[in-house]
C-alpha cells in the first residue's frame, strides 16, 4: 500500500486509526504496521512537546491538531495527557 493511500484513509477518517482501517479493509493490527512502515505519519512520542503546543495554541480541535502534526488521533490524545500531568 502506497503512503499516498494512507494518508488519504487517515485525513478523511480524522486520522482515527479504526475508521481508516475499515476503509483501507485492513485489520487494526495491519494498520498499526501500516502506520509504523509509513515515512509521513509521525509517532506522537517522537513529536517535540513545543510543537505540539504550538499546534494546540491555535485553538483548533484534537482532529485538526492529529492532521497537522501527522498523527493517530488517539496517540496524540495519550501524549496531550501525558504532557498535562507533567506539567500538573
Amino acid at each position: 500500500m502506497k503512503d499516498a493511500e494512507l494518508l488519504r484513509a487517515l485525513d478523511e477518517s480524522g486520522w482515527r486509526v479504526m475508521p481508516a482501517a475499515k476503509a483501507l479493509g485492513v485489520s487494526r493490527t495491519s494498520m498499526y504496521a501500516l502506520i509504523k512502515q509509513s515515512r509521513q505519519v509521525r509517532a506522537a512520542e517522537k513529536i517535540p512537546t513545543e510543537e505540539i503546543l504550538e499546534v494546540m495554541e491555535q485553538k483548533a480541535d484534537m482532529d485538526s491538531w492529529a492532521a497537522r502534526l501527522k498523527t493517530p488521533r488517539e496517540a496524540l490524545k495519550r501524549r496531550i495527557n501525558e504532557l498535562e500531568q507533567e506539567s500538573a
